[in-house]
């Protein structure tokens, strides 16, 4: 990994850390899954499942899960986050498996052990380069049972063209590109409900970018949706998310 890549996925872990959004992330803990995320699952979770949360903050997703009756093992890279998901799997009164992930690129989980990984959150958004995404990729393809999904959400391109801006682009494009930078990268200041004068690394996918590090890491991909296209009552930005849904068919090259 590029120093420069290192350094972003660091600012994401301390992030992560901080007390302010570790409470913004536990304060969505009782709203459950988003409209959206209930009807992808209604879709294509449609038996008790072994579920891997990756990226699973507090507890949000997982916690809901558990409830539906699923068996759900959660993992992230914030130890914060996962003191966070453990108090509040005590206090929703269900036993939430926890493992902490060290290398963010690495899942601390056998292979072949899962129904279905979940990559909510706009996970992969968060993974600098093209390279790093499909190495995370192939790791939830490892966990998974073959026919097993991948469900995932990534930020949208197109829907999302107003984070770009304008102006200067063509000016630093050459500096972003010196520093390991690629097309649709951007730094996103506000992307959750915590105060944190700190921006968090993003990167806006394309439909065929993200079909292709799926088709890289060995998935093959089963949809591609936008949020506000999967559920009537979805939130108001839901369309600048694409939720994706793959498959393990084969063992990844």
């Amino acid at each position: 990994m590029g120093q420069s890549r290192s350094i972003l996925m660091r600012q994401a872990r301390e992030r992560y850390e901080h007390p302010l959004e570790v409470a913004a992330y536990a304060g969505q803990v009782a709203g459950g899954l988003t409209p959206e995320e209930e009807a992808l699952r209604r879709r294509y979770v449609t038996k008790q499942s072994r579920v891997l949360n990756v990226g699973c903050g507090a507890g949000r997703e997982a916690i809901a899960l558990l409830k539906e009756g699923h068996r759900v093992v959660g993992t992230d890279i914030s130890r914060a986050m996962l003191r966070a998901a453990r108090r509040l799997a005590v206090e929703h009164q269900v036993e939430l498996p926890l493992v902490w992930m060290p290398d963010p690129l690495k899942l601390p989980v056998p292979a072949d052990a899962f129904d279905c990984v979940l990559a909510l959150a706009q996970l992969l958004s968060h993974i600098p380069s093209r390279e790093n995404r499909i190495t995370l990729l192939r790791e939830m393809h490892r966990a998974l049972v073959p026919g097993g999904l991948l469900l995932a959400t990534v930020t949208d391109r197109q829907a999302s063209a107003d984070l770009l801006g304008e102006g200067d682009d063509a000016a630093t494009a050459p500096l972003l590109q010196a520093a390991g930078w690629e097309e649709g990268d951007l730094w996103v200041w506000q992307p959750s409900e915590a105060k944190l004068d700190t921006p968090l690394f993003f990167h806006l996918h394309t439909a065929e970018e993200i079909t292709e590090e799926l088709t890289a890491a060995g998935f093959t991909l089963v949809a591609s949706i936008l949020g506000n296209e999967l559920a009537p009552a979805a939130a108001a930005d839901a369309g600048r998310y694409r939720y994706i849904v793959a498959t393990k068919e084969s063992v990844a090259q």
